[in-house]
């Protein structure tokens, strides 16, 4: 009987540990926090409603990052994901994030890739350099007696949408007369 009430101890133990997860407020306005996201002229927000995808990733470093939730803009420029529990990362940790946002046509573009590998130059994406929350922020803490109120995305950087560029029709013809003359040079 004791051993089996050691296991039930441990096992609930392993579980609760899975649980000791911080969590982040996934949104650009807030107090001390108002970045919106811009369009390619860089003045236009974003519309609202979901045209636009936002992925937040974060990791223990800037290059193990990974997908925690996606949201849409809730307001021009603005989105609101709410808060995300961050598996892997402790709630005394400070690990590194990124937003990722991109032009879903309706819903037809599934992921970020794709509208980067856009070669027509008609779908808009961009994402910020990788950053960590400004020096004494912690993630929220929902294990924590009382549970600790998680903070936005403070310290993100600011965030532009491009369009990959398309060659212009006068660049493509030059590069034809270009190959034409080394295949005929090479006739010769």
């Amino acid at each position: 009987m004791k051993k089996l009430i050691a296991l039930a101890v441990g096992a609930s133990l392993i579980g609760l540990s899975a649980y000791g997860q911080g969590t982040i407020d996934f949104k650009n306005l807030a107090v001390g926090l108002n970045n919106p996201v811009l369009m390619p002229d860089a003045t236009t927000k974003v519309a609202s409603g979901a045209g636009y995808t936002v992925e937040l990733l974060a990791g223990a470093t800037a290059s193990s990052l990974s997908s925690i939730a996606t949201t849409t803009f809730a307001a021009p420029g603005i989105f609101l994901g709410g808060v995300k529990g961050l598996p892997g990362l402790a709630p005394a940790s400070n690990p590194f994030f990124q937003v990722r946002v991109w032009d879903n046509k309706a819903g037809s573009v599934a992921s970020y890739t794709t509208a980067a590998g856009d070669v027509t130059g008609t779908l808009a994406y961009g994402e910020t350099a990788a950053w960590q929350l400004p020096a004494g922020t912690l993630l929220g803490d929902p294990n924590a007696s009382p549970p600790t109120t998680p903070p936005a995305l403070l310290g993100m950087p600011s965030l532009t949408l491009k369009f990959n560029p398309v060659p212009e029709p006068a660049a493509l013809a030059l590069l034809g007369l270009g190959a034409a003359g080394l295949l005929l040079r090479r006739r010769k």
